[in-house]
């Protein structure tokens, strides 16, 4: 991989994922590996898998900056702001796997986030990887995934859809 400013988030990102099993990076500013708040899958995301050899090869940086382009644009799709997407990496042995998620600060926001992808039960704590938040646990409806083809709620689009909901 070349050493230049363009790779160096990309590596640092890979890197923490490598040494503490996942990496978050958020599509704002300064595209840093976040260590605190909340994340969730999104519906209709992007994911890959590739093999740990290949973790820091240029076809994995490329994909990476791929998924940042595609989390940040559905931000921007959905009316919402594309600093809270992003991108995790999650090593799990030899196997490293990235997918777009949401990013929030605060855990009622994570909560409300997740609950209207529609295909969310979970929310992880960035500072207890450990520990998933299950959202009925919080008075929340989880999703699961094919629901939100099947119309949760009748048919009708929810913030996931494009309408924002002030997330």
């Amino acid at each position: 991989m070349k050493n230049n400013s363009q790779t160096r988030n990309y590596a640092e990102a890979m890197g923490q994922a490598m040494a503490f099993g996942i990496s978050v990076t958020c599509c704002d500013i300064f595209n840093n590996p976040q260590t605190r708040g909340y994340i969730h899958g999104v519906c209709d995301g992007y994911e890959g898998q590739l093999d740990t050899k290949t973790a820091f090869t240029m076809d994995s940086y490329y994909f990476w900056r791929d998924l940042m382009y595609k989390a940040e644009s559905m931000g921007h799709a959905r009316g919402h702001d594309p600093c809270g997407y992003g991108v995790a990496i999650h090593r799990m042995g030899d196997v490293v796997i990235m997918r777009i998620v949401r990013c929030h600060d605060y855990l009622e926001r994570a909560l409300d986030g997740a609950e209207s992808e529609g295909t969310e039960s979970t929310v992880i704590d960035m500072s207890d990887l450990d520990k998933s938040i299950y959202l009925q646990e919080h008075g929340r409806l989880p999703g699961t995934y094919g629901q939100r083809e099947e119309g949760r709620d009748g048919g009708a689009s929810s913030p996931a859809d494009g309408i924002s909901a002030g997330l």
